[in-house]
């Protein structure tokens, strides 16, 4: 099942994306660049989430197609 790696994706950003926020919060140097980069990141893990959801709903129904 290929489509999961869509997941450890989005899980992969998810954890870098909190400790990027988690470093720049306890050195107290949020600046545009760091909100864009956390903007990015979560998006991308949105999105791989959004993918994983299309994909295995796809391959769920060719898998009952394909038994009728």
């Amino acid at each position: 099942m290929k489509f999961r790696y869509f997941l450890f994706l989005a899980t992969l950003e998810f954890v870098l994306g909190v400790g990027i926020g988690l470093y720049s919060l306890s050195l107290g140097k949020f600046n545009v660049f760091i909100v864009a980069l956390l903007f990015i990141v979560f998006m991308g893990a949105a999105i791989n989430i959004v993918l994983y959801r299309y994909f295995k709903k796809v391959i769920t129904q060719a898998e009952a197609d394909e038994n009728e």
